[in-house]
């Protein structure tokens, strides 16, 4: 597995190797390859907010309410260590402005929420809450259990939609590698083609995961351009192989 993901982060003039991968192993190593990115964009980031915001924000909490009339705090809530960031205040509104130097962030003012985990950023209105929907300082201690599913469900979420990304993307890839190998003299088959842009995707998806640490966004349509050009190279390189054989 170690061979392939070195050959597939860059070595193009070995990718006929990867050919010769059973459908077995290439699942394992799809598997491992979404459950590494989905720990760096998402997992990563929530624990670096959860130990930071633990460690070195104050204990004692002012009294607050959320409902669907809105927010409602005592005094302005501010922690600012990058890359965490979180305030809570009814003075003024609040925006995603300024959140690319974090990683993660919560921001709250009277009528909205933002959020922001990795390059995700997604705002909520309190006027979508239920009308006897109310959330207090004292009810805090009973949300631990459900903190702690809410994490669990959302990285399985992320690990599923991480997985479709990467098949869409890839089929993009490999119908824009049958253009490109209609210029080949040994042409592949479509199936050998999608093999091989599934593994192409695996320095875009890293490079996405590793930027979005740093609150970098990766185009998605970057991540097309870096798998297109490594599909070109490596059939370039394939041009004179031999017939590939399925390796266990």
């Amino acid at each position: 597995m170690w061979r392939d993901f070195c050959i597939a982060i860059g070595n193009t003039n070995r990718y006929d190797q990867l050919l010769k991968n059973s459908t077995k192993r290439l699942v394992a190593y799809l598997l491992l390859l979404v459950l590494v990115t989905g720990i760096l964009s998402f997992a990563v980031p929530m624990a670096v907010f959860s130990y930071q915001f633990l460690k070195q924000f104050p204990t004692e909490f002012p009294d607050f309410s959320l409902s669907q009339k809105g927010f409602v705090v005592e005094k302005t809530i501010e922690y600012d260590q990058k890359p965490v960031l979180l305030r809570a205040t009814n003075q003024e509104p609040v925006s995603a402005e300024g959140l690319e130097e974090y990683i993660s962030a919560i921001l709250l003012d009277k009528e909205k929420a933002i959020l922001k985990n990795g390059t995700e950023i997604m705002e909520i209105s309190f006027a979508e809450l239920g009308p006897d929907f109310l959330f207090e300082k004292k009810d805090i201690g009973m949300l631990k259990p459900f903190f702690v599913l809410a994490f669990v469900v959302a990285g399985i979420m992320i690990l599923i939609i991480s997985a479709v990304s990467m098949l869409f993307y890839s089929v993009i890839v490999a119908a824009i590698g049958n253009m490109m190998n209609a210029t080949q003299k040994n042409r592949l088959q479509f199936s050998q083609l999608f093999r091989l842009a599934l593994y192409t995707r695996t320095l875009p998806l890293l490079l996405g995961s590793v930027l979005g640490l740093f609150g970098i966004y990766f185009f998605p349509w970057l991540g097309v351009v870096v798998s297109c050009a490594m599909m070109w190279f490596s059939l370039k390189a394939m041009n004179q192989d031999e017939p590939t054989q399925t390796v266990e």
